[in-house]
């Protein structure tokens, strides 16, 4: 006859183990998930980042142009 105090503690490592395994997978994938999130939020900052500096740029380009315009004028 199996003792219960002996087997219960192993049954119940074995489930807690599969649900930590579980857990771990859940975790990994929501990691992952807020990783790839992280990563395209800060490309898309940068992006816009990038596009707001050619805009000032382009700005400063046309008012010099504009400028040397009214000088030759």
């Amino acid at each position: 006859m199996l003792n219960v105090r002996t087997t219960m503690p192993i049954m119940h490592c074995i489930i807690s183990g599969l649900r930590n395994d579980e857990t771990r997978y859940v975790d990994s994938a929501h990691h992952e998930h807020i990783r790839e999130r992280r990563e395209t939020t800060e490309k898309e900052d940068r992006r816009e980042m990038l596009e707001k500096k050619r805009d000032e740029l382009y700005a400063c380009v046309i008012r010099e142009k504009v400028a040397r315009a009214k000088e030759t004028e």
